[in-house]
């Protein structure tokens, strides 16, 4: 696939767009993988790019895996970019953290008119770096919130373990449960320790279409054999509950599929 690179310090971000061979006015940011350009940021290209849509992938940057006072100006240059060059429409869509920061984008930005969250959360919470310290692979960076704008921090829900406890809590459920990853006791405890505020919470009203889970077909994209096989071995609830899990997917494959028809249909109305 054929790509166009975007650096920090020429373009204000850092990205890749991917133009849709057939031809389309409507692009997707996505911010899918740990880069903008590995893996699962090229599969998730791949199944837009079948959904007949123009991409760009983003991320914080090279190598850097975390998410702490991440400017929204970046998706907001990117969006300019897009609307410059022949997307008369733009959506995004992110999982997990970039769930949650495409929520919070959608809720600042109204050229955003679809808005896809994998997995988010509705509010937002401190900032974070991932990499290797003291033991840990993950750990909170004190006074910084997930994503910032105008050179502010956006206000944040903060985390009630420091480090290197952070990391520990996570490790500990993660072995509990046996899933790939599991961070759910961090937020519960983080939630009875400081009750979610107003102004932490993200302005989901202000958003164009919500929703959750991966569909089926991008993790049959992601892992073409064995999609199957995986979500039992990294996740406590697709081994318990194998069929419901699928049927979800499908279902939200189904509901994706639909809205991202209707949206590019309406841009010939």
């Amino acid at each position: 696939m054929k790509k166009r690179h975007f650096d920090m310090e020429t373009d204000g971000f850092y990205g890749a767009y991917w133009k849709c061979k057939t031809g389309s006015g409507c692009a997707m940011i996505a911010m899918i993988g740990d880069d903008s350009e590995d893996y699962l940021a090229r599969t998730s290209v791949k199944w837009l790019h079948k959904l007949g849509v123009n991409v760009m992938t983003m991320s914080p940057g090279k190598k850097d895996y975390g998410h702490h006072n991440y400017p929204l100006e970046r998706i907001e240059k990117a969006i300019n970019w897009l609307k410059v060059h022949g997307n008369q429409k733009i959506g995004i869509v992110g999982a997990s953290t970039t769930g949650t920061l495409a929520l919070t984008a959608a809720s600042y930005f109204e050229n955003i008119t679809l808005t896809i969250g994998l997995t988010p959360s509705d509010f937002i919470w401190q900032g974070f770096m991932q990499g290797k310290k003291d033991g840990c692979k993950e750990w909170p960076i004190e006074g910084e919130s997930l994503f910032s704008y105008k050179g502010e921090p956006l206000p944040y829900m903060p985390f009630c373990y420091k480090h290197p406890d952070y990391w520990h809590v996570i490790e500990k459920e993660t072995k509990r449960t046996g899933d790939m990853i599991n961070s759910r006791k961090l937020f519960d405890d983080l939630e009875k320790a400081h009750p979610i505020t107003e102004d932490e919470m993200i302005k989901i009203e202000k958003i164009n279409g919500t929703h959750f889970v991966f569909p089926e077909s991008m993790l049959k994209t992601m892992l073409p054999v064995g999609s199957g096989l995986f979500v039992k071995l990294a996740f406590q609830a697709a081994r318990k509950y194998p069929e419901e899990c699928r049927r979800a997917r499908l279902d939200i494959d189904r509901r994706v599929r639909n809205v991202v028809a209707e949206w590019k249909s309406a841009e010939r109305d």
